[in-house]
């Protein structure tokens, strides 16, 4: 499943993020990069609370 995978597939989920937000970024969409790093983080946070119940 998404929330359970391996620790590979996690780096490669948080390499993946990076890289998009990095890309809107350079081609200058500040506010659509800083929605999607809130967006990444609320889900990472939300996923981090269910795997710890």
């Amino acid at each position: 499943c998404y929330c359970c995978g391996s620790e590979g597939s996690a780096r490669s989920r948080k390499g993946l993020a990076l890289y998009v937000y990095e890309y809107l970024l350079h081609v200058g969409a500040q506010k659509s990069a800083q929605t999607f790093l809130s967006e990444v983080c609320l889900i990472y946070f939300l996923l981090i609370s269910y795997i710890s119940e």
